[in-house]
C-alpha cells in the first residue's frame, strides 16, 4: 500500500515538531508537507526534503485538497502541525484501511 502522511504546515515553528511525529510512528509512510501563509519556504531555509514538498493558499480544506490531487491513488492519513500523535497513530489508521472509507478518530474510531 502508498501510504502518505500529509501535514499542512502553517506555523513555522511547528516544522520540527512535524518531523518528530512523523519519525515516531511505527507505520512508515512518505511524507507530504503542505507549507501555506507564514510557513511557505521553511523546509528549504531548514533544510528540510520531505518527499513531497507542496505550497498552497486558502482555507483549511483547500489546503488539504492541493495535497489529494498530488496524491491520486495513495492511502493518506492527514495530521495537524501542532497536535502531538502517538507511535501507533498510523498505524490504527492503516488496519482500518479499506477503499472508500474514511476514518476518523475523535474520543474513539468513527467510520462513514
Amino acid at each position: 500500500m502508498n501510504v502518505w502522511t500529509v501535514v499542512p504546515l502553517s506555523r513555522p515553528g511547528q516544522l520540527p515538531w512535524v518531523i518528530e511525529n512523523w519519525a515516531r510512528q511505527t507505520a512508515k509512510s512518505s511524507l507530504a508537507i503542505v507549507e501555506t501563509g507564514e510557513a511557505v519556504g521553511v523546509c528549504h531555509q531548514a533544510g528540510i526534503s520531505p518527499d513531497l514538498l507542496l505550497s498552497a493558499a486558502g482555507r483549511p480544506g483547500e489546503v488539504r485538497n492541493a495535497a489529494l490531487e498530488a496524491l491520486v491513488g495513495a492511502y493518506v492519513s492527514f495530521q495537524d502541525d501542532d497536535d502531538w500523535y502517538g507511535p501507533d497513530y498510523l498505524a490504527e489508521h492503516v488496519e482500518l484501511a479499506a477503499r472508500g472509507r474514511i476514518v476518523g478518530k475523535r474520543v474513539h474510531w468513527v467510520d462513514f
